[in-house]
């Protein structure tokens, strides 16, 4: 039967990128499922998912690595990790995420593991048969970005809405509030239970099953979303279990981005805020090396910044491409509009660079003098 997944106005049941072997493609489709093609155009396989209880739709990409591919399926209820033999599109295993809700930030590989970032953590699994290695706390409560790993360090940054310094609330736990505030004894707490110093933006974001009402699993997700912290990390690969007080090597938790990625580049690390808050860091110590914002590109930012030739490229969501001298003092160098919305990341490939705007794909390359 034909689904159609309920999708946040930015996002796409194509926002998802295929991925290829460099002979077959793999994709995802939220409400359709994941699916192969041959080098002829053909189907190869399918495998229906969902449908999902994600209230933004579905976002992050498949990854192949072991011969398998890779699909993470964060959602409110039933989130899980699967992974799917490429050729013919049998489960290889399934590792459930109970802990997690939802979210949207695409994993990678390393050392023959798929680091995934969730809601409150981030967690690494096998690829060979996705038990649970190792895991840090301490994430905010949706995450967007992909993580970067240089060397034996992981980087990685979420921001949620609340979830900045000072917008921490503390809770107490529900069977103190079912005591105090469940008026009709039902074992729930309902919309005019709930003291309104308490109460959320939106009810239905936090009623996960849909029924009007919390219960006992929807009130924790709030009293960790209330407590939860915006945060880049630094986290030193190696160890298992826990890892959040022994390999965690610094935290920074202002002038965060939203949805793109880090950037280390040439031993510079890289974040771009919405407004065209850019910020150099120190990636050894997370110290601030130089801030500032992009004149001329002061807008929102889903592209995540990129570095070829000694050079950095970020575009802004109005399609603003600014480029800079890559360096600890970076300077801009020139600001272009591209007159079309860009949400995709660039891609450098050989001597070009990729660029996706909502309604045209650009190849741009240095001029080749006779």
């Amino acid at each position: 039967a034909q689904r159609a997944e309920r999708l946040n106005k930015l996002n796409d049941r194509a926002s998802p990128t295929p991925v290829t072997d460099g002979c077959n493609v793999y994709a995802f489709f939220g409400d359709f499922g994941l699916v192969s093609y041959g080098p002829d155009g053909n189907e190869r396989w399918r495998m229906p998912l969902g449908p999902f209880t994600n209230l933004h739709g579905m976002a992050a990409s498949p990854v192949l690595a072991g011969g398998k591919l890779l699909q993470v399926c964060d959602q409110d209820n039933n989130a899980f990790l699967l992974a799917v033999n490429k050729d013919d599109g049998r489960v290889a295993w399934k590792t459930e995420r109970a802990e997690v809700t939802h979210s949207f930030s695409t994993p990678i590989v390393y050392r023959n593991q798929l680091i995934v970032p969730g809601s409150y953590q981030i967690i690494a699994y096998s690829i060979d048969t996705g038990e649970r290695l190792w895991w840090v706390r301490g994430l905010t409560w949706q995450v967007k970005s992909a993580p970067v790993v240089v060397g034996d360090v992981l980087y990685f940054n979420g921001w949620a809405p609340g979830a900045d310094p000072g917008e921490q609330l503390s809770l107490p736990d529900f069977a103190e509030v079912i005591q105090k505030f469940d008026a009709n004894h039902d074992g729930k707490i309902g919309p005019n239970e709930l003291p309104k110093p308490w109460y959320p933006p939106t009810w239905s974001t936090v009623d996960l099953d849909k029924d009007g009402l919390w219960n006992e699993r929807e009130w924790n997700f709030y009293r960790a979303r209330r407590s939860a912290r915006n945060t880049l990390v630094a986290i030193r690969h190696g160890g298992r279990g826990d890892l959040t007080n022994t390999n965690v090597l610094w935290r920074m938790q202002k002038f965060l981005p939203n949805v793109p990625s880090p950037l280390l580049y040439q031993g510079v690390l890289y974040i771009i805020k919405d407004g065209g808050i850019l910020t150099s860091l120190d990636p050894q110590t997370g110290a601030i090396l130089k801030q500032g914002r992009l004149a001329g590109a002061l807008g929102t930012y889903y592209s995540s910044p990129v570095g070829v030739d000694g050079k950095i490229y970020l575009i802004s969501q109005e399609g603003k491409a600014v480029v800079l001298q890559a360096g600890a003092p970076w300077e801009i160098l020139a600001v272009n509009a591209l007159d079309d919305e860009v949400y995709a990341t660039p891609a450098p490939l050989d001597d070009g660079l990729y660029v996706r705007t909502r309604s045209r794909l650009y190849r741009f390359a240095q001029s080749k003098r006779p």
